[in-house]
Formats: C-alpha cells, structure tokens, sequence
C-alpha cells in the first residue's frame, strides 16, 4: 500500500515540478546562460534615443523570441557617459523619468516608472558606460504563445545629458545579459 502511494504520487509530483520551471523565465535564463541560442541577446526593439520626446508615447510591437528575462537598454558611443572612476569626469546619475508599459491587445500586462538605472556595462577602461539597463522584466508563460504584444514608452521627464546626445544613442529591449 504504502509503495502504491509512493508511485502514484512521486511521478505526479514531478510532473508538477516540472512545468511548474518550463514556465519561469529565471529557469529559462539559467538554461539559456548554460545553452545560448545564437540569437539569443538580438535584441527585438533597437530605436534611437531621440524619437522619445516629452509626453509623447511611442508604441513598438513586441514579439519575444524567448520565454527569459528582458531588459530595457540604453546605449552608447565611446567615451560619452562618465561612470566616475576616473576622477576628471563625475559620474553619470540618471535624472530623466520613462513610463514603461507592456500591453497585450488592450490588456496591460506590464506597467512601471523608471527613475534610475538598474545596472550598467562598462567599457574596456571602465572610464566610461557602454551602456545602462534601465528595468528587466520577464513575462508571464502564455504572453508571447497567445498573441502580438506592444511596449509603450513615455517620456515624463528629460535627462539633459541624454537629451544633448539623443541622436548618438540607442534605445534596446532584449534577453538580459544579468538576472
């Protein structure tokens, strides 16, 4: 009896298990830093920085490639944003403000105000920012199965370095390098 309960129960158990990681994107980042698809970090949405204006929402239609987490990029050209290690430039502090929105038809998924960066990625000499990850963010198991998705940005308050250099950078969502 008590074997019977065992092999009733322990493969059902598993099974739980099982699709209960298939569905979480942290799962899927860990197998996908362990077997990286060759497109893995192409990223899905590559704008320039300088079609964000104030108040103004831009729409992008959104098709992941793979169930992880993405992250909302900004990047750069050499030597432009001063991470402050070298002492004759200060650091960089991210003042502007984005509205961050993920939809899918009419229904938002997704919503969160950025007001600072999460991370960033350094050039060689770390003098400077290759570029900064503003949010990461990972979506349910059935968004991308059931149906197209739209992000949505809005521009609530300019950063004025940015804004000086808005034609030289670029904005990117995609599989995130960092959890």
């Amino acid at each position: 009896m008590k074997n019977t309960l065992i092999y009733i129960f322990l493969p059902a158990i598993l099974i739980a298990i099982f699709i209960s990681c298939y569905k979480s994107a942290g799962i899927n980042h860990l197998y996908h830093l362990i077997y990286q698809p060759e497109d893995l970090y192409s990223p899905t949405v590559d704008v320039k920085y300088s079609v964000l204006k104030i108040n103004k929402q831009i729409e992008f239609p959104f098709n992941p490639k793979y169930r992880d987490i993405y992250s909302i990029t900004l990047n750069f050209p050499p030597d432009l944003i001063s991470s402050g290690w070298n002492k004759n430039h200060p650091k960089y502090v991210f003042s502007g403000q984005l509205k961050f929105e993920v939809f899918k038809g009419t229904d938002k998924m997704l919503e969160n105000t950025i007001t600072n960066f999460k991370s960033a990625h350094f050039q060689k000499d770390m003098d400077f920012y290759n570029s900064i990850s503003l949010q990461t963010f990972s979506l349910p198991f059935n968004a991308s199965i059931s149906g197209p998705l739209n992000i949505k940005i809005t521009l609530i308050k300019a950063d004025e370095l940015l804004a000086k250099y808005k034609d030289d950078i670029v904005l990117q969502i995609g599989v995130s390098p960092i959890p």
